[in-house]
């Protein structure tokens, strides 16, 4: 639903207007293995990505950030979904949402992470 052309309206209705099981379960799927940086880099998906980090909950948002901040680098095909994002013409939008919204708590890593790949970045 998240990645139809007009489906995605009805889950960025349901962030600030719906049920919290309903929220959850956005939240659920956004944040299952590699799905966030799928979602963030489809056009009409990113929007409830966005949706979510605008309208979500704190934990929600939370949860979503944390994601986001996940950096695997060290490991075999590894990478960072921050960076990646940020490499990508549509998910860089979400990233800049995100960066809006973030909290002091989160905040500095964002920074930290987006500061050290400024060579990577520039590619």
């Amino acid at each position: 639903l998240a990645m139809d052309q007009y489906g995605n309206y009805v889950l960025q209705v349901v962030m600030p207007c719906g049920d919290e099981i309903h929220q959850a379960a956005i939240v659920e799927t956004l944040t299952k293995k590699d799905s966030l940086i799928t979602m963030s880099k489809h056009k009409y998906a990113s929007n409830v990505v966005e949706a979510v980090l605008v309208h979500g909950r704190p934990h929600h948002r939370g949860k979503v950030l944390e994601e986001m901040l996940k950096d695997t680098r060290g490991e075999d095909g590894g990478y960072c979904c921050v960076i990646e994002m940020a490499k990508d013409s549509i998910a860089n939008y979400v990233v800049n949402r995100a960066i809006e919204v973030v909290g002091q708590d989160q905040e500095e890593k964002f920074f930290e992470i987006i500061s050290s790949s400024r060579q990577e970045l520039a590619k």
